[in-house]
């Protein structure tokens, strides 16, 4: 008899996932199973190169019921949830420092035959910005896997490095918050795979 443990080599998942960030109340990606690939509402947009890759992190924390009968804990009670969808940005775009930090504000204004071009960030003092954030990925399967959160505010320490010979990051952090219009359960995100495409 084997030691070895049963396992498959198809779900293990090696590659990056794309970050995508919207305004809040864009249209969600069509989750259903009707369509294949899934799509992005023009909205969606990508913060790029990454370094480091992305990253979901999920945190419970769990009370314990105790009772006098029993020196264990009889049962656990979720109290609270944390969450974050988080990047190093490799694009050192003002969108991405956008994204970033949590009180900012972005203006642009187009060129024309007296003015440049510009992306302005106002920043300090100002209300916090709330987004939308989208992961897409691969699935155990080779396809798609989408990882979308309802509400999410910047909370990265945010520093810039400027250095000769490297490229300048920008950490991206977002941390989710529950959506009110969406039942209990499934409030603050949803992970969907694509395990086969449609007949």
């Amino acid at each position: 008899m084997s030691n070895k443990p049963a396992g498959s080599a198809s779900n293990v998942i090696v590659g990056p996932a794309r970050m995508l960030v919207a305004p809040i109340g864009t249209t969600l990606p069509t989750l259903d199973g009707t369509v294949d690939p899934i799509t992005w509402d023009v909205a969606w947009k990508e913060v790029g190169y990454t370094d480091d890759g992305t990253k979901l992190s999920y945190q419970p924390t769990l009370k314990e019921i105790l009772v006098d009968e029993e020196p264990a804990p009889v049962k656990r009670a979720l109290d609270t949830e944390k969450a974050t969808i988080s990047a190093n940005c490799a694009e050192s775009t003002v969108q991405n420092l956008n994204y970033a930090i949590s009180a900012s504000t972005l203006t642009s204004s187009a060129a024309d035959t007296t003015h440049a071009q510009l992306a302005t960030l106002d920043v300090g003092g100002g209300a916090l910005n709330e987004v939308m954030v989208g992961l897409e990925g691969l699935s155990p399967a080779g396809m798609q896997r989408i990882i979308i959160a309802y509400r999410a505010q910047a909370q990265a320490n945010v520093q810039l490095q400027f250095k000769r010979g490297d490229k300048t990051i920008i950490p991206v952090e977002l941390a989710l918050l529950a959506d009110s219009t969406k039942p209990a359960g499934s409030n603050l995100l949803k992970i969907v795979d694509i395990l086969a495409p449609h007949s």
